[in-house]
């Protein structure tokens, strides 16, 4: 057993699939299944459980995650010890979102981040913020973006709020609202909804307004975090959608933004990472970089 067995093995539970592993990792499926067998023949036990919806650890694969994991940080962290020596940052930095848009400049930060630390391999993976959460404490990420305020994190947890957008709704162009300036819950309650998965700190947001609303949430048709798909099942008439600015921005002429009355259904975007995270100097790296996003109020 060595720490390419761990690593293919840890990135198959974490992706759920061989197939998303393999990709993942940047080698063909079969080498990786093979390599996976292989393993649980030097142990001599079922690692993983595979049916047609994916793969689970078993009992004897769950034993071994929490050492290989363990195994593989610490490894991470030698090297970059060793590497700091030289003055030149290694290691991987792995970061998650729960959005691929909006007002946090992710992209632009790591593009920089790439220029000044080339030697860092950045692995970019996105979830609802639940699941981000999730991943965050059990290891699986570094730092994530999410919809949650700071103050509902879990206590292994710290971040730092980057901002609050007022959301918007989003209805098709022909839609009898679309001709208003404000619209309230109330009324968009008899309406079907194309909204964020459950698990969403949006999605969380939307539910409790319409309940402060004394409204009741409208039926949902669609889910999705791709905000593209989002406006476009609007645009055809599949429903109505709550979404933040950084959405709406990127709405075409088939749907119609129009504010909220009263305007106080904010997005919280915060900064998260473990509070007593290991010492990762690719992690203290993208943390300085990303100071230059500064909390702002709407």
């Amino acid at each position: 057993m060595d720490f390419r067995h761990l690593r293919y093995f840890v990135a198959v539970v974490d992706e759920g699939q061989f197939v998303r592993a393999a990709g993942a990792l940047h080698i063909a499926q079969s080498a990786l299944s093979q390599q996976i067998r292989d393993l649980e023949r030097e142990l001599g036990a079922e690692l993983l459980h595979r049916d047609r919806r994916g793969v689970t650890p078993t009992t004897a694969g769950e034993v071994l995650l929490g050492h290989a994991r363990a195994l593989l940080e610490r490894a991470e962290l030698a090297r970059a010890e060793v590497a700091q020596l030289t003055g030149v940052i290694t290691g991987t930095l792995r970061i998650a979102s729960g959005s691929p848009s909006g007002p946090v400049p992710l992209p632009a930060t790591l593009a920089e981040f790439q220029h000044r630390h080339p030697a860092v391999e950045i692995v970019i993976r996105d979830a609802p913020s639940e699941e981000l959460i999730r991943w965050l404490e059990d290891g699986t990420v570094d730092v994530a973006v999410i919809t949650f305020a700071p103050d509902r994190l879990p206590t292994r947890l710290q971040g730092t709020l980057i901002t609050r957008e007022r959301l918007l709704a989003l209805v098709p162009y022909g839609h009898a609202l679309a001709g208003r300036d404000r619209v309230s819950l109330a009324e968009l309650a008899s309406e079907s909804l194309v909204t964020f998965p459950d698990g969403s700190g949006v999605r969380q947001t939307i539910d409790e307004g319409f309940r402060a609303a004394g409204a009741p949430r409208p039926a949902v048709t669609a889910e999705t975090i791709d905000p593209l798909a989002m406006i476009e099942l609007v645009g055809v008439g599949l429903g109505v959608a709550i979404v933040p600015p950084s959405f709406a921005d990127l709405a075409t002429p088939a749907v119609r933004a129009i504010e909220l009355a009263p305007p106080g259904l904010l997005e919280n975007v915060t900064l998260a990472w473990p509070r007593e995270r290991r010492a990762l100097p690719a992690l203290d790296a993208f943390l300085e970089l990303a100071a230059d996003w500064l909390p702002h109020e709407p």
